[in-house]
């Protein structure tokens, strides 16, 4: 019996196999057999035909030169290494969500001091406080106006860099102005942060800044409030950070296959590749933007608190709405924005919904990173950045006054 013919036509058989899975996941974005597959991105099928192609290769290599190749193999990965080391390219940077530590209360935080990389290439840069923001002291120096934003994946600036983010576009339009004023606007936002833990963040941490005025960027979703349970997955020791952590080869891969899956493998994803509309109906199907009356109570109860806060230590509050792609032009997915202006209303909350500014754009999906991420381009930053700089010099949002 040739054992060495069949285990050659079990790989052969294998390769074709998730070849075939890859083609699958390249045409309709993932697919799942209860007893034998699933799969959603290429990077299994891929990981999988590469072991297959590896071992199909080393069968047919004499015994006797396994071991030379194998030293090849090993001394052109320690020379990638070193030379990844050594130049450092931003690709070669840690993934930064590996980054996330479990915090009390809050859930969880990003690590202080720790550079990372996003899935589209930008610098990701985390400061002592765990913040995506130049270093500051807690203290707020003299003659300045400091401006707190809290919020979600919107705010912190997902995959763009933080010159780019809506609190950084802002700082640079206030300091722009040649009013003789200095403001330092402080990006608190964290990606996935639920309203809840904003203002629990703003408690622990966020009132030590002396802000002057608090800007909350407000999303659909963030009334679901996650807890300290959010975190949890955090505390679980998972092998593949301590790659993260030590080879500079290991993120570069990571992170090249990041950047390659969000440019050219993901701009077909169901329900946004078709523009507005698809985008519309993908927010039916995910049912993000229903949210329960019990949920909006506590909502509302985290805002009168930070509004208390704020009118405690003499700060503005300022909500700003950031819409979805999918509630620009579509009235219908609406609601949360409505509800919201009718608490801030009924609160005496100043709030501002940029979604007519959205749909006035001559193409609202260029404020958005289509057709490759839901999330906003430089663009859109700096449209919610225009609006909330027209708020504040109208009067009343800064120099330590009560909103009008």
């Amino acid at each position: 019996m040739n054992v060495k013919r069949y285990v050659r036509w079990g790989l052969n058989t294998l390769i074709l196999i998730y070849i075939a899975v890859a083609g699958v996941v390249l045409a309709f974005g993932g697919f799942q057999f209860t007893f034998t597959v699933k799969s959603h991105t290429l990077i299994g099928p891929l990981l999988v035909i590469l072991a297959a192609v590896t071992a199909r290769v080393l069968l047919d290599i004499p015994p006797k030169n396994l071991a030379v190749a194998a030293v090849s193999v090993a001394l052109t990965l320690v020379a990638l290494e070193g030379f990844l080391r050594w130049s450092y390219p931003k690709k070669a940077w840690p993934v930064l969500r590996l980054y996330y530590r479990y915090a009390h209360e809050i859930g969880y935080e990003p690590v202080p001091d720790v550079a990372g990389t996003g899935s589209f290439g930008e610098a990701i840069v985390i400061n002592s406080h765990g913040l995506r923001d130049v270093e500051r002291p807690w203290a707020k120096p003299p003659g300045v106006t400091r401006i707190l934003v809290l919020g979600d994946s919107f705010t912190f600036g997902m995959k763009v860099e933080a010159a780019s983010s809506y609190p950084k576009a802002l700082e640079a339009m206030l300091n722009g102005k040649g009013d003789g004023r200095r403001y330092d606007v402080i990006n608190a936002g964290v990606v996935a942060y639920s309203l809840c833990q904003e203002r629990k963040w703003l408690e622990l941490k966020g009132w030590r800044y002396e802000p002057d005025l608090i800007l909350i960027g407000f999303f659909a979703d963030d009334p679901h409030c996650q807890g300290e349970e959010s975190g949890l997955r955090f505390l679980e020791p998972r092998v593949y950070r301590t790659f993260t952590r030590v080879s500079a080869l290991y993120n570069f891969l990571r992170n090249s296959y990041s950047v390659f899956k969000a440019r050219y493998l993901e701009w077909w994803r169901p329900g946004w590749t078709g523009g507005l509309a698809s985008r519309a109906r993908s927010l039916e199907r995910s049912r993000f933007t229903v949210v329960s009356e019990e949920e909006w109570a506590e909502a509302t109860k985290d805002l009168k608190r930070i509004k208390a806060g704020a009118a405690k230590r003499g700060a503005a509050l300022l909500v700003v709405v950031i819409p979805d792609a999918g509630q620009v032009g579509f009235p219908k997915h609406q609601s949360p924005t409505r509800r919201l202006l009718a608490i801030c209303k009924a609160e005496g909350i100043a709030c501002i919904d940029t979604t007519h500014r959205f749909e006035s754009a001559p193409e609202p999906l260029d404020l958005y990173l289509y057709p490759l991420d839901p999330h906003l381009s430089p663009a859109g930053h700096a449209l919610v950045a225009r609006a909330i700089a027209e708020r504040i010099a109208e009067g009343g949002m800064t120099g330590g006054t009560a909103p009008r």
